[in-house]
């Protein structure tokens, strides 16, 4: 009885979930940019470095500023259209 329920369900979401995922990757395919596009259009970047890194104290340990929205739009402002962030968790 308990296989059989797990059965109905595999066979159930094979026929709901299957064609659904394929139509959103057919979107997804038609009007996200490829990674060369993207890669592309970046010209000049910013190295924000390892700021979010400087752990347990903070992003500030290390004498960066703080990620803000009010800094990104200050960079935008100088000319730069891409950022690098590094974080690894």
């Amino acid at each position: 009885m308990k296989y059989r329920r797990l059965l109905y369900v595999a066979v159930i979401l094979a026929v709901a979930v299957l064609p659904l995922a394929s139509i959103i990757t057919a979107q997804a395919q038609t009007t996200l940019p490829t990674a060369q596009q993207v890669a592309g259009a970046m010209t000049i970047g910013w190295n924000a470095g390892n700021t979010l890194e400087a752990t347990p104290c903070g992003e500030t340990a290390w004498g960066n500023p703080m990620l803000t929205q009010q800094l990104f739009n200050s960079v935008k402002a100088a000319g730069f259209n891409s950022v690098r962030l590094q974080w690894h968790n």
